[in-house]
C-alpha cells in the first residue's frame, strides 16, 4: 500500500522573513547556495527573523555532497540551533535535510523554495552524491516543519533563470 502524509504547515502568500519573525526563533542557520549570500537574500531573511544569533552556511553547490552535508551538520551540533532554515531550490533543501538529520534532528526544518516543481519542501527525501553517485535518504522525519512559499523570492532570482523557465514576473 501507497501512503503519503504531508506534516508540514505551509504557509503562502507571506513574507518569509514575516513569517521567520513570528516562529520567535533564537538562534537561526541558513543553509543557501552562494548566490543568495552574494545578493544578500540571506542576510536579509536572517535579518527580518529577529533571531539574536545568526549564521549562513552558503556551501551549497548543485548535487550536494555527503562530505558537504557532514561539515555542515557539524556546525548544526556546534551551533545548536533552534531552526534551520533551507533557502533555494532542490540542492539547498537536500544539504539542509541531511545537515538537520545528521546534526542531531533537534531544531525546527524550515523550507523557503526559491524554485518550483521539485516539492522538496515538504517530501521526505534528500539527496546526497558521494564520488558522482546519488544517494537518496529516505525519512519521515525528513519532511520540513514548515514551508514558506514567498513569490516575492522569485523575483530576486537572476533574469537569464527567470527566462529560461517561462516565469513571468
Amino acid at each position: 500500500m501507497e501512503r503519503f502524509e504531508c506534516r508540514t504547515k505551509i504557509l503562502c502568500g507571506v513574507s518569509a522573513g514575516a513569517a521567520l519573525k513570528e516562529m520567535g526563533t533564537r538562534r537561526l542557520l541558513v543553509v543557501a547556495d552562494p548566490y543568495f549570500a552574494k545578493d544578500g537574500t540571506a542576510q536579509q531573511l536572517a535579518a527580518a527573523s529577529g533571531a539574536e544569533e545568526v549564521q549562513i552556511f552558503d556551501k551549497v553547490q548543485p548535487d550536494p555532497t555527503v562530505s558537504l552535508a557532514a561539515q555542515g551538520a557539524a556546525q548544526v551540533r556546534q551551533m545548536k540551533p533552534d531552526a534551520i532554515v533551507a533557502l533555494g531550490g532542490g540542492s539547498a533543501m537536500d544539504c539542509a535535510k541531511a545537515m538537520w538529520f545528521f546534526g542531531g534532528q533537534t531544531a525546527k526544518l524550515i523550507a523557503i523554495p526559491t524554485t518550483s516543481g521539485s516539492g522538496s519542501e515538504v517530501t521526505d527525501f534528500a539527496i546526497l552524491t558521494h564520488e558522482r553517485v546519488k544517494y537518496p535518504l529516505v525519512d519521515r522525519r525528513l519532511q520540513p516543519d514548515v514551508a514558506i512559499l514567498d513569490d516575492g523570492l522569485l523575483r530576486k532570482l537572476p533574469p537569464s533563470l527567470v527566462a529560461d523557465c517561462g516565469f513571468d514576473i
